[in-house]
């Protein structure tokens, strides 16, 4: 399978992409292609894949379609963790003990 095809399957497993992610997207699948198809490189010295390689994996990230992106990535569904102060760990405690 081809690096483009790659790219293009997992664009489509996104799903329908907000209008601000398709610039990023066509982005990739120029890449993507670019690394595939070296033969559009008119200076055989340069490297497609050490040139494009590292820029394909930032676009890739920023529409979170690597693991590490995604892992980072913050749904909105879940609510962040509310950072719990002494306070609250006290009154936690003394909750606990009162139900007991």
């Amino acid at each position: 399978m081809a690096l483009l095809d790659s790219v293009q399957a997992g664009l489509a497993a996104l799903g329908p992409l907000d209008v601000r992610d398709k610039a990023a997207a066509e982005l990739a699948l120029k890449y993507a292609k670019g690394i595939d198809e070296p033969s559009d490189w008119g200076d055989r010295q340069r490297d497609p894949l050490a040139e494009l390689g590292p820029k394909l994996l930032q676009v890739l990230a920023a529409l979170q379609m690597t693991p590490a992106a995604r892992k980072a990535a913050v749904k909105p569904d879940e609510p962040a963790e509310k950072p719990r102060s002494p306070l609250d760990e006290l009154q936690r405690r003394r909750s606990e003990r009162q139900a007991t």
